[in-house]
């Protein structure tokens, strides 16, 4: 089974520069092997101004040492280097309780990704206490 992660990355700013830093990753990727897979994980949204690339993995093993994660390391740190015009956002939360990792880059990064804290109780609970008359 493995330990398993929720990722999620945006990288969101004008399609220029999301196309540029897209294309130079698709020529020079780590494991060309990989790349068909890799592209299949990418989400992509555009609207007029922006170009929005998103990546959300519920329960994925992300292991720095898998060829896939690799590769989107690489697309990150190049997203990344554009701070002027790509904001980018990055949240990984593991299993472990302390395993929290979250990466924020350009002019508004914080509005494109959140990480949000809860509870759930998993246990069956019962019927409510009631008070009695004596």
């Amino acid at each position: 089974m493995g330990y398993r992660s929720q990722v999620a990355f945006v990288a969101q700013g004008p399609k220029e520069h999301i196309i540029a830093v897209l294309t130079t990753w698709r020529l020079t990727p780590l494991f060309p092997e990989e790349l068909e897979h890799v592209m299949r994980e990418l989400y992509l949204h555009t609207d007029s101004d922006n170009f929005c690339s998103l990546t959300y993995q519920d329960e994925c093993k992300w292991y720095n040492s898998y060829h896939d994660v690799q590769m989107f390391e690489q697309l990150f740190d190049l997203l990344r280097q554009d701070k002027e015009n790509i904001s980018t956002a990055f949240v990984r939360i593991g299993e472990d309780e302390d395993d929290t990792e979250t990466h924020y880059s350009g002019s508004e990064p914080y509005s494109l990704v959140a990480l949000h804290r809860s509870v759930s109780i998993e246990a069956s609970v019962g019927e409510p206490l009631r008070e009695t008359s004596a």
